[in-house]
């Protein structure tokens, strides 16, 4: 079949309890049950499940399913219960088409942002191509995974860039992420940098860089935006959360709170162990190195909203292991703490429904769908 609805005994999620009686929840501990609901994709998927990539999950109003998949160039429309309805793009530069598709979005129309394109393509819910638009600049590099604010604004990211900071003035620079909002007429207005937790590598002299890794110790934060209204931003560093709404005049700062845990300095040892990761790709080099690792473990390395307007905020995790996920309420107070399956990517929360992706053992790429229950 398809895809199969799975009776599993529910795997049981303890709540992680916090510090100090001001960042606990009114209802006190608890625990969650997560049944598995169905998964899409995976060894034995037909062609219309068969992903190459999962780069991203969003879900319509009405319950659809709409998985992009980066590797195909195209987005595949699956039903409330998995089962699929259509599929729409294609590999290609014309109107409608991708080259490296990055993210989607869902609300009233479907967005995609295509990163080698530097532009966004815009279609129905039926998947009928409406228009393609180019992605604003921020000097020479592109502002992708664009979403529209209410009063002609957007927000969006740029790729990983190579920069000088204050807190990192080494001289082949730091690798980061701006997350920026556009308004009609006006220049971009950074709202957040944040450190990709990618590490470089060079030898001493002359200083040449010879390529960069993805660390274990996480992007050092990350946004998230609510319909068109509402943006969060959180520093993985230093835990700070911030909550902003978008008015005539610009974002507005509604209220910031901040993470129960604590981020570390990267040590000597991940260095090492950076450095394991680097010769293991087989790669000739020389004998010494010289690595730039990030500066700190992130506590925040990826957030998202449910579709209620609870923030999910993700820490960083070893591989292999569960993420532990703050959830904080729609009025800003932490609601929960849970971990989440290790393996699976959470990339939508509607409801008590969780999407994400996840991989087989044999690197097969698919889409689970939980329930989250209160015992």
């Amino acid at each position: 079949m398809q895809n199969k609805l799975v009776a599993l005994a529910a795997l049981i999620l303890i709540l992680i309890p916090l510090p100090g009686p001001a960042q606990t929840s009114a209802a006190g501990p608890q625990e969650f049950r997560l049944q598995r609901l169905f998964t899409i994709g995976g060894d034995d998927a037909p062609a219309n499940a068969a992903f190459m990539e999962v780069a991203g999950v969003a879900v319509s109003p009405a319950g659809h399913i709409y998985v992009l998949d980066g590797g195909d160039r195209s987005v595949r429309v699956y039903d409330a219960a998995g089962r699929f309805v259509r599929r729409f793009g294609r590999r290609g530069g014309g109107p409608g088409e991708f080259q490296a598709p990055v993210a989607i979005w869902v609300d009233s129309i479907v967005g995609v942002s295509d990163m080698a394109q530097h532009r966004m393509s815009y279609f129905t819910l039926e998947g009928r191509h409406l228009r393609t638009q180019g992605t604003p600049m921020l000097d020479e590099t592109p502002v992708l995974r664009l979403r529209p604010l209410r009063h002609g604004r957007a927000v969006g990211s740029t790729p990983v860039r190579m920069g000088l900071t204050t807190a990192s003035p080494d001289p082949v620079g730091t690798p980061f992420v701006a997350v920026v909002v556009l308004s009609a007429g006006a220049a971009p207005d950074t709202l957040l940098s944040v450190h990709s937790g990618v590490a470089s590598f060079h030898v001493r002299r002359p200083k040449v860089t010879f390529g960069t890794v993805q660390t274990h110790l996480g992007w050092g934060g990350a946004h998230a935006v609510l319909g068109d209204s509402m943006v969060a931003t959180v520093d993985g560093y230093t835990g700070t959360v911030r909550w902003y709404r978008a008015t005539p005049s610009g974002l507005a700062l509604v209220r910031t709170r901040e993470l129960p845990s604590r981020s570390r300095p990267a040590t000597p040892g991940d260095t090492r162990r950076i450095e394991r990761q680097i010769r293991a790709s087989g790669t000739p080099l020389p004998r010494r190195l010289e690595i730039q690792a990030p500066p700190r473990v992130s506590i925040a390395s990826q957030a998202l909203f449910s579709d209620e307007g609870f923030l999910w905020i993700r820490n960083t995790a070893e591989p292999g292991q569960a993420h532990v996920w703050t959830v904080f309420g729609p009025g800003g107070d932490i609601a929960y703490r849970l971990s989440l399956p290790a393996g699976f990517d959470l990339r939508h929360v509607r409801g008590d429904r969780l999407y994400g992706s996840a991989k087989t053992a044999n690197d097969a790429a698919l889409v689970r769908v939980y329930r989250l229950l209160r015992s």
